[in-house]
């Protein structure tokens, strides 16, 4: 069985994992206090317990397995990023680990499109120039997109995302040479990559729903909110609601034939003091 290929992860306790089936199925009666002995530690489930999520992977940890398991230097790195990206607790500090990990070839081979997909879901405008593409009026002239945008983007960004939506397949060009629409390319990435990038998302959309408070009159924006309080085991009812009060926005939004502008439409719900659950807990 040949050694998995860490660039293929992105969760190190999976590839540690792999790395020890791998080392078992060559040498049968390899076992975990074994490899705790070629690695230096004293206790035989040091291992299981990193696998399990029961501990983390230190520096020193790296620099133990990857002697055992033959990591090369280039294979090593990539397992100190894997390793920040996956046991950061803030946000800033884990999309800047995955911003590291995307500058591996390697990992980029095994990923297509993942940086791509990070721009899309970390700025605005991607999004925005894409649903431009939807509008009858919609012209490819990167001043007529940035005339058409606020905030203001530059048109060295314009031009950028352009190109990238078009590596994501959101446009395309027609058999007219037309810049129009496209279906998103399906982009397979682990769920903690995926996570990351979603909630980039959100932050973006929510910076945004701040600003509009000055950048727009009062009479093309809606924003409101109320506080309550509420038991957490009837959360999930007004999340349903919400749900499907969103699934008939987006109805009433597929029904219009000749769209002139591009809106967000965001919606929250959260607590505002500590949660007492005591079925959770």
């Amino acid at each position: 069985m040949s050694k998995p290929n860490i660039f293929k992860f992105s969760n190190y306790r999976i590839f540690l994992n792999e790395l020890f089936l791998a080392k078992k199925n060559d040498l049968v009666k390899y076992s975990y206090r074994q490899l705790a002995r070629d690695a230096g530690y004293i206790t035989s489930d040091h291992f299981q317990r990193i696998v399990k999520g029961k501990r983390n992977l230190t520096k020193d940890g790296v620099e133990r397995f990857s002697r055992v398991f033959s990591l090369n230097e280039t294979e090593k790195r990539f397992l100190i990023n894997l390793v920040g990206f996956n046991d950061a607790k803030k946000h800033e500090v884990k999309k800047a680990y995955l911003s590291k990990l995307t500058e591996f070839q390697q990992f980029k081979q095994f990923n297509p499109y993942v940086e791509e997909k990070f721009k899309y879901l970390s700025h605005w405008y991607y999004v925005a120039i894409r649903e431009l593409s939807l509008l009858p009026s919609f012209n490819e002239d990167p001043r007529w997109i940035a005339s058409q945008l606020s905030p203001k983007v530059s048109l060295q960004e314009i031009m950028q995302a352009i190109i990238d939506l078009q590596n994501l397949g959101l446009l395309k060009r027609d058999i007219n040479g037309q810049l129009v629409t496209g279906q998103e390319r399906k982009i397979d990435m682990g769920q903690e990559v995926y996570s990351t990038i979603a909630i980039n998302y959100h932050q973006e959309m929510i910076e945004q729903a701040k600003s509009s408070i000055e950048r727009f009159d009062r009479s093309l924006r809606n924003i409101s909110c109320v506080t309550f309080p509420f038991t957490i085991k009837n959360v999930e009812q007004i999340k349903e609601m919400i749900v499907d009060f969103q699934q008939k926005v987006m109805n009433v939004c597929q029904q219009e034939k000749n769209a002139d502008s591009i809106y967000q439409f965001n919606l929250q719900l959260f607590p505002l003091t500590l949660v007492h659950d005591k079925t959770r807990a």
